[in-house]
């Protein structure tokens, strides 16, 4: 396990799985309407506090 993980990149970990989980990732892949863009990036925009949260999370575990 790496001791040396910067808050950045538990930052990308966390909002990759939590957009895979969503759904948003394979939406992004099956060519998405402006609609579900906007759908999309109100999402993503509702997730930042949930990622930034987990992130320090992980971060604090990794550094425990």
């Amino acid at each position: 396990m790496p001791s040396k993980i910067t808050f950045q990149e538990c930052k990308r970990r966390v909002r990759t799985d939590l957009e895979r989980e969503m759904g948003i990732t394979k939406a992004l892949q099956e060519q998405p309407n402006q609609e579900s863009l906007d759908v999309i990036e109100a999402a993503r925009q509702a997730l930042e506090p949930v990622i930034e949260q987990s992130a320090e999370d992980l971060y604090r575990w990794y550094h425990r």
